[in-house]
């Protein structure tokens, strides 16, 4: 009996002794790593497998055997906590089971940006033009049936990326046209009248095979809730839409934060050009352009992102930047902004009030944010253009066509002219508002004027009571009393403002 305990007690020595490590601590079967917790910005590509390893103490390395037993449906477009689980087996059929805890956080990137979750994230809005919106093979594809007269008239937006003050941000697009349609990216700030964050738009032509845009934007100040915003309406000339719709396919859209290295300097133009419409048909954006890395001449090496247009159809400021690119993938970029505007032929003046050149310098604005308001507009080609409302929502302003841009001189007297007629009797308003004052009133609007089938004209005689350099005018072609009714046309024939000082 004495015997038998002491082999028991010998083997129990031996074994003990065979399982433990030199510190005296048990050494497990397999050594992971990599497991730590992993923050992720939502929206950035994620490898649930990447920097796992794990050694077998037997056989080695099996890192290139783990396989994902649970992912806890990760998905980086989606904020949370998710609790990833990994399996190993070995040649002898052992097998061990590990987790590692993924955060996704929103951030600077956007949700849904490759289209796996359909149009999750994002939202079409057409407040001047009209468009619709679909995925096709992991593709956001929009067909363009008519994109207004400003940049702003289609947009794809997603709200709820942050920004960090002095953090440099690169929006990347790759996006494609069959019909050569135009496309810019942007930020607005919704907690402040939706400003725009970046100096206008950059606004680059699509061509037929997929391309990639980019833009770069530092932020002035920390942002909680960054609009990001796909623009798709009137910015180059082949955004015109006449007979087909155009199509604009977007394979993916990514924002990331960039290092920005300031060894270059950009130099020999004008950073900031005023232009009238028409006026640049010869310019070229290389011209002057002298840019130096610690003393060498790199201006080929810089590639050059976004279009100037000769004419536009509204007043707008394009830019374009110019980017040199770094062997350790930090950048170095300048911005160079054209203002651009349409010429008229004194600064009280709206422009092409008699409609000769169709909606050129009007805005076809619905807004369906507050609203449903559904409109089309059309242009006759004689000098007249009419607007089909198909929605008219539960506002006046939430159809309008309108334009600002005017400049009245305290004192003097102004007289709105509008000449319309409808398919069928309804009212509408007249408006002469400021719209860097919150759109108040210049003068009383003119509220529920009927307009019926025959031409009509209605005047607002007014002296401007103080100096205005932004008035708009406009009429509301929503539901401006409550009574009105869907799919009524109107026709508008001249829309002008006189000085009665002068004439």
């Amino acid at each position: 009996m004495k015997k038998l305990m002491l082999v028991v007690m010998l083997i129990m020595s031996l074994t003990l002794v065979a399982c433990q490590s030199d510190g005296g601590e048990a050494t497990p079967q397999f050594v992971w790593s990599g497991l730590e917790e992993q923050i992720v910005t939502r929206g950035d590509a994620v490898d649930l497998l990447k920097d796992i390893e794990v050694m077998d103490k037997e056989e080695g390395s099996l890192t290139s055997s783990i396989e994902v037993l649970d992912d806890d449906g990760f998905s980086t477009h989606l904020a949370g906590g998710y609790n990833v689980k990994y399996k190993i087996v070995n040649s002898k059929n052992k097998e061990d089971i590990q987790s590692k805890q993924f955060i996704v956080r929103v951030g600077h990137n956007v949700a849904n940006g490759n289209f796996e979750l359909n149009k999750f994230g994002w939202t079409l809005d057409h407040p001047g033009g009209n468009a619709e919106m679909n995925v096709a093979n992991q593709d956001l594809v929009v067909d363009i049936a008519s994109s207004g007269t400003a940049w702003w008239a289609i947009q794809i937006k997603q709200e709820g990326v942050v920004f960090s003050s002095g953090k440099v941000y690169k929006m990347s697009i790759v996006a494609s046209s069959a019909q050569g349609h135009s496309i810019a990216g942007g930020y607005e700030d919704p907690n402040n009248g939706f400003r725009m964050l970046n100096p206008g738009f950059q606004a680059m032509a699509l061509t037929a095979t997929p391309q990639t845009y980019e833009m770069y934007y530092r932020a002035a100040e920390s942002f909680s809730n960054v609009k990001v915003v796909i623009y798709l309406g009137h910015m180059l000339r082949n955004d015109l839409v006449q007979g087909d719709e155009h199509q604009v396919v977007i394979d993916s859209i990514k924002i990331e934060e960039v290092k920005v290295n300031n060894t270059v300097s950009f130099e020999g133009y004008e950073p900031r050009v005023s232009a009238q419409s028409g006026a640049l048909a010869d310019i070229s954006p290389r011209d002057g352009l002298v840019v130096k890395h610690d003393g060498s001449v790199v201006t080929e090496s810089v590639e050059i992102f976004g279009n100037v247009p000769d004419e536009i159809l509204a007043d707008g400021s394009y830019y374009i930047t110019y980017v040199y690119k770094h062997a350790d993938e930090s950048i170095s970029y300048a911005i160079r902004r054209f203002d651009m505007k349409l010429s008229k032929d004194n600064p009280y003046q709206v422009v092409n009030g008699d409609f000769s050149k169709g909606f050129t310098g009007w805005i076809q604005d619905v807004n369906q944010t507050n609203g449903t308001g559904a409109a089309v507009f059309t242009d006759n080609g004689d000098g007249t253009v009419s607007i089909t409302v198909e929605n008219v929502s539960n506002a006046g302003w939430h159809i309008q066509l309108q334009q600002a841009g005017a400049t009245l001189t305290e004192g003097n007297i102004y007289t709105v002219k509008l000449v319309i007629k409808s398919s069928e009797t309804r009212n509408i308003d007249i408006e002469v508002v400021d719209p860097s004052n919150g759109f108040a009133q210049i003068t009383p609007t003119l509220q529920a004027a009927s307009v019926g089938t025959e031409w009509t004209t209605f005047e607002l005689e007014f002296t401007a009571l103080a100096n205005f350099s932004n008035a708009k005018i406009a009429v509301l072609l929503g539901n401006v009393d409550g009574l009105q009714v869907n799919n009524v046309t109107v026709t508008v024939d001249e829309f002008q403002i006189y000085e009665a000082n002068q004439d």
